[in-house]
């Protein structure tokens, strides 16, 4: 009898280590939960195309705009820092909702009915594709010059507000010869792919910004890695010493101040080493860097 209730005992013991194990995993997973995403398409029934009279061999198609938005939910998936709700999923709790007219208020409606955290939405301003010669001293270029201008916002559910707005311009340049194999086709292409990542971009670090993780021997470890970063670039560290709130207690704005510049000198899987440029304070991990407008 002593064995058997010895053994029970035991037995009883793992159970409870077990259980405590996978609460404590659960709630691990609980705390690292990513923000989810939903987007709508990009709206471009008021868009200005231009395609320049230097330009042969292209017919611009609406084809454009749904590749677009293809393009951008795809590499949206691929970022590390949410999670991204099925479009379709998205289209049939908005039912007859035209998704594109939704007001805020609205889109935080159809995000709560979702179990969204954020609205992606925005409109195509403009599309431009042309074609210039341009003479030098000794040497003459031909050179593909293509725009996107993308309104971008984003609505954060819980609030109802809009988190931040931005209007993305991104111009291209590519230089012609006899050796180039560059279409008007292929440069398109390249200038949604180019305008996706900098949406990209601007949505990943407006919901999750980059921050300080370590500061060690002059550097700081950024809490992104080789999908945000190439070498070289320049970030302003800021350092949030306010907060404004509404009379619900919602969150109006965050007033930050500037703590100093550091550039980005190596960039791995996860995270990127920066070495400190200026500093007006020393720099601690939490605070903020934004990437300094080129």
């Amino acid at each position: 009898m002593t064995g058997i209730r010895t053994y029970c005992t035991a037995l009883l013991s793992l159970f409870i280590c077990c259980s405590c194990l996978n609460a404590s995993e659960n709630d691990s997973e609980s705390t690292t939960k990513k923000p989810l995403v939903a987007v709508v398409d990009f709206n471009a029934k008021s868009a200005r195309i231009m395609i320049g009279q230097g330009i042969s061999g292209y017919l611009y198609s609406d084809k454009y705009i749904d590749f677009f938005n293809a393009e951008l939910m795809n590499a949206l998936v691929n970022d590390r820092s949410f999670d991204v709700m099925d479009r379709a999923r998205l289209h049939d709790l908005a039912k007859d909702r035209l998704l594109k007219t939704v007001t805020p208020l609205g889109m935080s409606t159809i995000g709560k009915e979702a179990g969204a955290d954020y609205i992606v939405c925005g409109d195509i301003e403009l599309l431009e594709l042309d074609k210039r010669f341009q003479q030098f001293p000794g040497y003459s270029q031909t050179q593909m010059l293509g725009r996107m201008v993308v309104n971008l916002r984003v609505v954060e559910v819980k609030s109802s507000r809009i988190l931040f707005a931005k209007k993305v311009n991104n111009v291209l340049t590519v230089a012609i010869n006899q050796y180039s194999t560059t279409t008007p086709h292929s440069f398109m292409e390249e200038l949604k792919s180019d305008t996706v990542r900098r949406l990209v971009t601007n949505i990943s670090e407006g919901i999750s910004p980059i921050q300080i993780r370590a500061v060690h021997d002059g550097k700081v470890y950024l809490n992104r890695g080789e999908q945000a970063f190439r070498g070289g670039e320049m970030l302003e560290i800021v350092v949030p010493v306010d907060t404004i709130y509404d009379e619900d207690g919602s969150i109006l704005d965050v007033i930050e101040e500037h703590a100093g510049k550091v550039c980005v000198e190596t960039v791995r899987p996860k995270v990127a080493i920066a070495g400190i440029v200026e500093e007006s304070r020393p720099m601690q991990v939490g605070w903020i860097a934004r990437r300094i407008e080129e």
